[in-house]
Order: C-alpha cells, then sequence, then structure tokens
C-alpha cells in the first residue's frame, strides 16, 4: 500500500510539472510585443481580439477607444491588439503612436485566418473558453454589450492561460513563388476557393471561381457574368499590374483563361449614380501612404485611398449584392479618395449627394450582362 501511494506521489508530482507544458492556450500568438499596463495576475472571463495593421489608418482611433474601454474594465476583461505583420514593423510603429494595450504578433496568419478577418479594423469577443461571444468592428462594441456578456459569464482564465506563445522561428519560411508571364491562371481541378486577390508587389495574386475573376476585371456585379456550370470552374493566378493597364489586356486575360465573351443588355433593379455634376475628392483627403492596402470595407462603410469610380463601383456592388451603373461623364483612370455608408440606403443617399454631389436611386433599368462560353479549340 505505502509504494501504491508512493507511486501516486510520484505520478501525480510528474503531471503538475509537465503540464504547463502540455497546457494549450485557447487563442495562439506569435510573440507579446509588448504587455498591457493593465496587466494583472487576475483571471479574466472575457477576451477581446483587436485585429489591426500599421497601414490601417481607422485602427488608431479604434484602439484609442478600446484603451479607453480597458481602463474603465480593468478587471474580468482583457483586450490585446494583434496584428499579422513582423515585429519590428509593429514596434517601430509603436514607437511613434504608443497604446496602452497589450499587442500581440498572429502566429501564421491562424487567428486572421480563424475569424475570417476581411477588414480592418475588427474585432471579436470570447469567453474563457475561447467561444466566439461578438464580432464586428471594435467601435460598435459597447459598455452595454460588455456588461451584458459578464453577466452570463460563469468561468475565468488567467492570461498566461488562455494564450499559447508559439515559437515562429519553428515556423518554415514561406516559398515565394514568381510567375514566368504577365498573365498566368492554373486550373485547380477539384478545389473551390473562396474569391480574394493579394498584392504581392509587382503582381497580384487572383484566386476563385471564373464568375468572380471575370467580375473583378470587367468591374461588374458577378450575376452579370453569365456562364454554363461547367464554366465556372476555380482558378489560382498572378496578374501584373502593369498589364492590367494595357490596351490589349483584357483581350489576353480571356486567352489565358481560354473563353470568350459577348457583351449584351438586360434589364433589373441596379443602383443609379448621377455623376453629371459631381463634386469628387481628391486624393489628399485621405492617406494611408504607399505599399498600403487601397480599401478598408466593414459592416457598415467602405473607406478608399486613390481608388478609381470603376473601382468604387465595382466595391459597391459586391457589399450591395446588386449591379452599379454609372449616367454622367466620368474617368476609368482617375483616381479619387472615398468614405461611402452603405449599410442604410437613406444615409447612403444623402452622404454620396453631401460629400460628392452625386444623386443616386435604386431602380429598374438597363446594365451590361456578359455571356462567358468556351474558346473554339
Amino acid at each position: 500500500m505505502k509504494v501504491k501511494n508512493c507511486l501516486h506521489k510520484i505520478v501525480l508530482g510528474l503531471f503538475c510539472v509537465l503540464s504547463p507544458v502540455f497546457a494549450s492556450g485557447q487563442v495562439s500568438v506569435g510573440e507579446f510585443v509588448q504587455e498591457s499596463t493593465f496587466h494583472t495576475e487576475e483571471d479574466r472571463a472575457l477576451y477581446f481580439i483587436d485585429f489591426w495593421a500599421t497601414w490601417c489608418i481607422p485602427c488608431v482611433a479604434a484602439q484609442e477607444y478600446l484603451g479607453v474601454l480597458q481602463k474603465q474594465n480593468p478587471t474580468d476583461f482583457y483586450i490585446v491588439s494583434m496584428s499579422n505583420e513582423n515585429s519590428d514593423k509593429v514596434s517601430r510603429y509603436l514607437k511613434k503612436h504608443p497604446t496602452d494595450l497589450a499587442v500581440v504578433l498572429d502566429y501564421n496568419n491562424e487567428n486572421f485566418t480563424t475569424y475570417n478577418v476581411r477588414s480592418l479594423p475588427h474585432g471579436v469577443l470570447l469567453n474563457s473558453e475561447g467561444d466566439l461571444l461578438w464580432e464586428g468592428n471594435p467601435a460598435n462594441f459597447k459598455q452595454a454589450d460588455l456588461n451584458r456578456f459578464l453577466r452570463k459569464a460563469t468561468k475565468k482564465e488567467s492570461i498566461a492561460q488562455f494564450f499559447n506563445i508559439v515559437k515562429t522561428d519553428l515556423a518554415p519560411s514561406p516559398v515565394v513563388y514568381t510567375p514566368k508571364s504577365p498573365i498566368e491562371f492554373t486550373l485547380l481541378d477539384g478545389h473551390a476557393t473562396a474569391f480574394e486577390v493579394i498584392d504581392h508587389g509587382d503582381y497580384m495574386n487572383v484566386s476563385g471561381s471564373l464568375q468572380d475573376i471575370l467580375a473583378y476585371y470587367l468591374k461588374v456585379y458577378k450575376t452579370q457574368v453569365i456562364l454554363p456550370e461547367s464554366l465556372n470552374r476555380f482558378y489560382k493566378g498572378y496578374v501584373s499590374k502593369v498589364i492590367v493597364q494595357a490596351p490589349d489586356f483584357k483581350a489576353n486575360l480571356l486567352q489565358e483563361l481560354g473563353v470568350v465573351i459577348t457583351a449584351d443588355v438586360s434589364q433589373g433593379e441596379a443602383l443609379v449614380l448621377d455623376f453629371s455634376h459631381s463634386n469628387l475628392w481628391d486624393t489628399q483627403q485621405i492617406d494611408w501612404g504607399i505599399d498600403s492596402a487601397h480599401y478598408l470595407i466593414d459592416d457598415s462603410e467602405i473607406q478608399a485611398d486613390n481608388v478609381s469610380i470603376v473601382d468604387m463601383m465595382y466595391q459597391l456592388s459586391m457589399v450591395l449584392e446588386m449591379p452599379v451603373v454609372s449616367v454622367g461623364a466620368v474617368s476609368d483612370q482617375a483616381l479619387y479618395d472615398w468614405v461611402v455608408h452603405y449599410q442604410f440606403y437613406d444615409l447612403m443617399q444623402s452622404s454620396m449627394l453631401d460629400n460628392y454631389g452625386i444623386p443616386l436611386e435604386q431602380v429598374k433599368t438597363d446594365y451590361s450582362i456578359y455571356q462567358i462560353s468556351k474558346k473554339a479549340p
């Protein structure tokens, strides 16, 4: 009996020593760039992740707001600002733009992918077990929301246990692919993939269905691109930024994808923008600097830096899920800065008229459609 008790104590002791090694937090992070000034040893019931980037101007205001919210709620609630950029870049940014919040780096883009972060700023609220309770623009998360979730929170977890720090230097270096031609697409046989456009310096990496890809380059809503289901397969490709401006770009794109287009006109519900007496913003209104995203799209508005009218209309068609057409003289090449509120029709209508002198209305009207067929061998 004594031997058995002794063995039990040894096993229990080993478990206590080794359990921190095997413990896995609810959220994996690559590194804590800085601790929060509100850090304590107390366990927390709720955790908020503020997704941001150094190039994201609206993220600054979101961080400041969350800093106030954290200061007002120092216990039971903990906020981290998470970036998927490298440590040196984030550290340099924080020297110029300090924050009291904890700042962490994502691990292998794991959390940005898990929570499908498509626009910034973005936030998620988790309980101590890692369950998603709320998500959206951090500015829309109010004290009343926090109080409501705190009343329901029954468990707590320490900060040290909630976040699992993973050594990023153990992760393999990503393989950088260099395209061999200005337009290069590969068919993804049997692989469905969400539409995505990623900036890779001189090239844009474009992936998704044929319908989505063609809608993106034609700058129309996807239902305006009509094709048989057998043709609507999934592709991954690279397109040179320079070649997009060439007069023969669309012809070369169609050649690469092996299809032809026939333009026609259809009629249905669409948003009509009248540019006849527009007074558009110049490119000095918003400046996110070079090598930064041109768009920030959340659940209520689109912000854009140096974006053409046709690009803006395309993005608006995507969030409204309908064709967007224009009347009046417009330039496809001129660039402008934009802030478009799209969540509420009346607000969108009044703000577009007040800000840019553009009347708009949703009516039944004619718009272009594009019939896609396979190119003859």
